[in-house]
């Protein structure tokens, strides 16, 4: 998990003397900020959200001056009772981020070593849960037909006298009949995950090699779904002036990137 120091001026309030109107931007095509859905607040749990703050000073066409900001949601909308207001600057935020990225695919992706590394942690995950699985199906599958057997031995055996008997055992071992199909079918597709991981690094290798040229020509959808490949999640705290980014090298797998305090000071 990467750990992203942001250095606050002051309380990123805007100055006393400057008239501000803030501005709480979507998420839609046209949206500016590159990280939109991805921040929780670790102060109250809200999501951040892109904020511009329109100036009281207009640029010589007559245009507002904008300044483009990240902000926690909760304070946003219902003020101070549920959050400070503690805003990040766009090109703070998103740098670092995107930095962080970058020197993970560096890591990662450009040379034969790191290709390497991934394919034995993807590799070594697989050896470890494969077993498991494996050996939970065949106890799965043993009980089931134990009591396939068991209701045909019931059957078998019936009578007048032990009918009802019969009947409540048969209703309870169907139950369980139910349940462990169930848990069959979830372990069936947790094995076919694990399959499918070695196929998941083939495409991470593709998608850092579009990284670079997204960020140097691409549109910003473009940009978006391919942080959103890599970033899991980012937990600000805005108490502390830092962000975590939980990055996944290999889509669907977390793993860490980076040691914990190995803090980015911006």
């Amino acid at each position: 998990m990467n750990v992203i120091g942001i250095r606050r001026r002051g309380d990123n309030r805007a100055s006393d003397h400057v008239a501000a109107v803030a501005v709480v931007l979507g998420v839609g095509a046209r949206s500016p900020y590159l990280l939109s859905g991805l921040i929780r607040c670790a102060h109250c749990g809200h999501k951040w959200i892109g904020y511009t703050v329109n100036k009281g000073r207009k640029r010589k066409d007559g245009s507002n001056s904008k300044t483009l900001y990240y902000a926690c949601s909760g304070y946003v909308n219902k003020g101070k009772a549920v959050c400070e207001r503690r805003v990040i600057g766009i090109d703070v935020l998103e740098g670092a981020v995107v930095g962080q990225i970058e020197a993970m695919l560096q890591r990662y992706f450009a040379t034969p070593e790191g290709l390497e590394e991934i394919r034995r942690q993807v590799e070594a995950e697989m050896a470890v849960e494969r077993p498991q699985i494996g050996e939970e199906l065949d106890q799965v599958d043993i009980r089931l037909r134990e009591i396939k057997q068991i209701i045909t031995n019931l059957i078998d055996n019936l009578t007048a006298a032990n009918r009802e008997y019969v009947d409540a055992r048969i209703i309870e071992l169907k139950r369980e009949t139910a349940v462990l199909e169930a848990r069959r079918l979830d372990l069936e597709a947790a094995g076919a995950k694990r399959l499918e991981l070695d196929r998941l690094v083939d495409q991470a290798v593709q998608l850092a090699g579009e990284f670079d040229r997204a960020f140097v020509e691409g549109t910003m959808e473009e940009k978006r779904l391919l942080v959103r490949a890599f970033v899991k999640e980012i937990v600000v705290d805005p108490d502390s002036g830092t962000a975590r980014a939980r990055v996944m090298v290999v889509p669907g797998i977390e793993m860490e990137v980076a040691e914990a305090d190995g803090r980015q000071y911006i």
